[in-house]
């Protein structure tokens, strides 16, 4: 199930995401994308070929501060989470992420 903080998931209105991977070593990956319902098929289908599967997802609503926020997240996490590179976090928890996240859109 996907949770967005607000909105339509249409085309061309700049998301921050976080997608939560289960699998063999189980993963966050978090960006920020124009088209979420696009991201969200291919990031799924790349993860299912290699024994993925996505369990849960969040989106903020759009605005032009995406990139900032996605800076701002990414910045956060790399102090909090030594097993990462940069938008892939494994072992991380899905909540906190979405929880800093959601803080990070707020502010």
């Amino acid at each position: 199930m996907v949770h967005s903080a607000s909105g339509t998931w249409s085309k061309g209105q700049t998301r921050l995401y976080a997608l939560s991977f289960a699998g063999p070593a189980p993963y966050v990956k978090i960006g920020r994308t124009s088209d979420i319902s696009r991201r969200i098929m291919r990031l799924r289908h790349e993860a299912n070929m290699h024994g993925y599967a996505l369990v849960d997802a969040w989106a903020s609503h759009s605005s032009d501060q995406a990139p900032r926020w996605e800076r701002r997240l990414i910045r956060a996490l790399s102090e909090r989470s030594p097993r990462h590179s940069k938008e892939y976090h494994h072992g991380a928890d899905f909540q906190h992420i979405v929880a800093l996240a959601k803080k990070i859109v707020e502010r």
